[in-house]
């Protein structure tokens, strides 16, 4: 489709049905966002939330999955100032009373702390869970675009995004009681019958067929299963497509619309399905080749690196190539030594 402009932007052609998004970062994506700090609330439970004193535009980095699935390994011990890192930079997570991403139902405001005036709050915990669910998505893609069912410890990580069993706020009545309950089911759990054994799985309600049990679903199934889980994090991230028309520009154009660390999160997921994303050779985990280039992320042995580990790994591997050019050049030596001599 001949486009009619030069802008690096979105484009539509209607003769294939394709949408094609420019690189995160080059389309000028930004959503706002305020100062955060890390809070406690009433019941000692350690969170990040934002003060709204002083807002911000942040771009949309095409790392940002990279960098939140890498909160998942922080130990204990550094996790709240890697996630307050993480949040001064790209924003906080919008998540809800039931401890799950702010757009998963149509009447649920943004968790807050009334003490402190701090609002779009998210516990460690809820920070740590998403990450680890990031990462194991991430992991099951590798997987999946080399051919091989994903592992059930990826999984699990991925079907544990929902949240444990919230309480129920005390003082609901009626409609607002069946609300509460009816909202704090599993957004993902929808994947366990897939994983355990049975025929059939219901998948937003509608039918995907199994051929066989979870030591022998096929890849289609898994691949099926993990578009839905991103399909959820686009609607719940409230992830929207928008058009906009700019006074300097002679066309308008279409383009995807971000509001907040969520949506930035799901657009990186879906965009990882299209890339290749592989299990890091050092470290062992998932990443993907957003902003860097194959040609960086991967090594003389043909493994693959994350930016991490990248450039150890390859220094690690000249050395061992000089150590064994300096071994096989001794071995020559000797060798055209024993030539040499009379009778060798």
């Amino acid at each position: 489709m001949r486009r009619n402009s030069n802008h690096p932007s979105a484009w539509l052609s209607s003769e294939s049905r394709q949408l094609a998004v420019a690189e995160p970062g080059r389309d000028g994506w930004q959503y706002l966002v305020a100062d955060v700090t890390l809070a406690e609330d009433s019941n000692g439970h350690r969170g990040i939330g934002s003060p709204l004193n002083i807002t911000r535009f942040v771009p949309v980095n095409s790392d940002v999955v990279d960098r939140f699935a890498r909160l998942a390994d922080c130990p204990e011990s550094t996790f709240a100032h890697a996630v307050t890192s993480f949040a001064e930079e790209h924003g906080p997570l919008h998540i809800c009373d039931h401890q799950k991403l702010l757009g998963h139902a149509r009447r649920c405001q943004p968790q807050h702390l009334e003490h402190g005036n701090i609002s779009w709050w998210a516990t460690l915990e809820t920070w740590r869970r998403y990450s680890r669910q990031v990462r194991g998505i991430l992991a099951v893609i590798a997987q999946l675009q080399t051919g091989v069912r994903g592992n059930q410890e990826d999984w699990n990580a991925v079907i544990a995004g929902d949240p444990s069993d919230v309480p129920v706020p005390r003082g609901l009545e009626g409609v607002l009681l069946d609300e509460w309950v009816n909202e704090s089911g599993a957004d993902f759990g929808f994947m366990r019958p897939a994983l355990t054994g049975e025929n059939s799985v219901l998948v937003l309600g509608r039918p995907v067929a199994l051929t066989g049990s979870a030591p022998s679903a096929d890849l289609g199934t898994e691949k099926t299963l993990i578009c839905y889980v991103i399909q959820e994090w686009i609607q719940q991230a409230e992830v929207g497509f928008t058009v906009n028309w700019l006074a300097g520009e002679a066309y308008g154009r279409p383009r995807l619309a971000v509001g907040s660390l969520n949506g930035a999160l799901a657009v990186g997921l879906a965009k990882a399905m299209q890339d290749d994303v592989f299990i890091c050779g050092a470290c062992g985990r998932p990443s993907t080749n957003a902003g860097r280039g194959k040609a960086a992320s991967r090594t003389g042995n043909r493994r693959a690196y994350c930016q991490a580990c990248g450039p150890t790994a390859r220094l690690s591997i000249a050395q061992r190539n000089r150590r064994q050019k300096a071994r096989e050049s001794a071995a020559t030596g000797r060798d055209s030594q024993t030539d040499s001599q009379p009778g060798g």
